[in-house]
């Protein structure tokens, strides 16, 4: 099943798609872990504990950060129905 982008931002470069609005699950977990630490950061484990995440999963990550990265100000709302 496919699953569909809200782009809030009227700015087409912050638009993590693109102009798409459909995009397949390959690509939504691409980009969620292009939204956190990377696995072999050397802390890692640590800052799963912090984060209250058992193991290295972006949908539980994303949901803790909102995706947040220090070098930008995008955020990601994921809403489920």
């Amino acid at each position: 099943a496919p699953v569909y982008i809200k782009n809030i931002s009227s700015y087409f470069l912050n638009h993590p798609f693109g102009p798409k609005t459909e995009v397949s699950w390959d690509e939504l977990e691409r980009f969620l872990e292009s939204r956190c630490f990377p696995k072999e950061r050397p802390n890692c484990k640590e800052l799963l504990h912090l984060l209250g995440v058992d193991s290295y999963d972006p949908w539980q990550i994303i949901r803790k950060t909102e995706g947040r990265m220090c070098e930008d100000h995008m955020w990601l709302k994921i809403m489920e129905e």
